[in-house]
């Protein structure tokens, strides 16, 4: 029988809750507790398979609640539903970072409810994913636990910021203002002044010093401002809460990062027309390997066998379905979905087009600034071949290269944290 314990100030809401859940999970036992601290009695005297807690509450609230469990080693995997009215972003970040398994926003439907409760449950339950029993490797263990939370639903996608939604509007649509941008950006201090400091950089000094930050998007230019705000609140979610994948998760921003510097300065080596969409398509390409980190993290806690090759293999094979799935929730265009999905796929560059293809080479060079000793590929393989198909000679990468090391390094100061 499934112990599902309410966290639930109200008494009416937890009373409703309590009936929604006897009636809709069968073979249950419910529990209900006024608050965190109330809560956490429970776990001494009962194995708890399932929390469903609201968020404020008095002497511990939902998010502490969720803090503490996490934090401990009995019952830190247990499923943990938040139920709250509090849609900010913050909020929700907070949540995620924190390993919530399903954040539900109020008011929900009951069906909805038993839904998720439902495959929290049944997740955990299921042995084929979990155990492994039916499985023939660790490898093949992990892709079914994975594909199965996409199937679900059940991924916990990142949140991008207010601030980064909007440049992502700016990047794609031709009729914003600066002042509207200058509206999103200027309550945050933090992005102003990262916007001031870029302004004032050696990559766009004018002979005056730029005081406003009206005059800093002047200066920089509508959708190239849309692009530093971007890989501003992008480079906040590439933070680890767990120092094993803190340097991978590093590296990955840094190789985005320095991809789409590089496919940036391919395009305009080249002409193309839409530069900003280059740049903010290639900072996205290997997001789905932001997504299913802390879903590693998570697994490497229950399972000792998971070491740093198969974790590799596991990014490298599903980072590509999961990133679509994430640019789906962010309601991204279809060119940056197709990016995700053909940026490997370079043994048909005559059915890709020239930006994809300044993406594709901006990703394997990339991996050569970061990698010295990759530097004998650069005359031979894929990035010979798309070299060949976009027109570019050693000599010409040679120096793409150089010119955009310096530029990397700079901006990777401006979104340090």
């Amino acid at each position: 029988m499934k112990k599902i314990l309410i966290v639930e100030d109200e008494e009416n809401i937890a009373l409703a809750l309590k009936t929604i859940v006897d009636k809709g999970i069968n073979n249950c036992e419910v529990f209900v507790a006024g608050n965190g601290l109330e809560a956490l009695s429970y776990f001494n005297n009962h194995v708890i398979d399932l929390v469903m807690s609201d968020w404020t509450m008095p002497a511990m609230s939902g998010g502490e609640l969720l803090t503490t469990i996490r934090s401990g080693d009995r019952n830190s995997h247990v499923p943990f539903l938040m139920l709250t009215a509090r849609a900010d972003v913050d909020s929700v970040h907070q949540a995620i970072n924190q390993h919530v398994t399903e954040y539900i926003v109020k008011p929900f439907s009951k069906s909805d409810l038993i839904k998720k409760i439902s495959l929290a449950i049944n997740e955990v339950d299921n042995p084929e994913i979990e155990t492994g029993f039916e499985l023939s490797s660790v490898f093949q263990n992990i892709m079914s636990l994975v594909k199965a939370r996409m199937i679900k639903g059940y991924l916990n996608f990142p949140v991008l910021s207010e601030i980064g939604m909007k440049a992502v509007e700016v990047i794609n649509r031709e009729n914003n203002s600066i002042e509207d941008l200058v509206r999103v950006i200027k309550p945050d201090q933090s992005i102003s002044s990262k916007i001031m400091s870029v302004a004032n950089s050696s990559f766009y000094r004018g002979m005056v010093p730029i005081e406003t930050l009206e005059t800093a998007l002047t200066r920089i230019g509508l959708k190239e401002t849309g692009n530093i705000v971007l890989a501003y609140s992008l480079r906040e979610l590439f933070v680890a809460h767990n120092d094993e994948f803190s340097e991978r998760l590093k590296y990955l921003w840094d190789h985005s990062l320095s991809t789409a510097i590089i496919a940036k300065k391919i395009g305009i080596k080249f002409g193309a027309e839409n530069i900003e969409r280059i740049y903010a398509a290639a900072l996205f390409h290997d997001i789905g390997k932001l997504l299913l980190i802390p879903v590693l993290i998570e697994l490497k806690k229950k399972r000792d066998d998971i070491d740093q090759a198969m974790i590799d293999e596991v990014l490298s094979a599903l980072h590509i379905n999961v990133g679509v799935e994430l640019l789906k929730q962010w309601k991204l265009s279809g060119f940056f979905v197709g990016v995700i999905k053909e940026h490997h796929n370079t043994d048909k560059l005559e059915a890709v087009s020239a930006e994809m293809r300044y993406i594709m080479l901006a990703n394997q060079l990339s991996k050569v600034m970061h990698n010295k000793h990759l530097e004998d590929q650069l005359e031979t393989g894929v990035i010979a071949r798309l070299s060949e198909s976009i027109g570019i000679n050693r000599k010409e990468i040679s120096e793409i290269l150089s010119e955009t090391t310096d530029q990397v390094l700079q901006f990777k100061m401006f979104f340090r944290r």
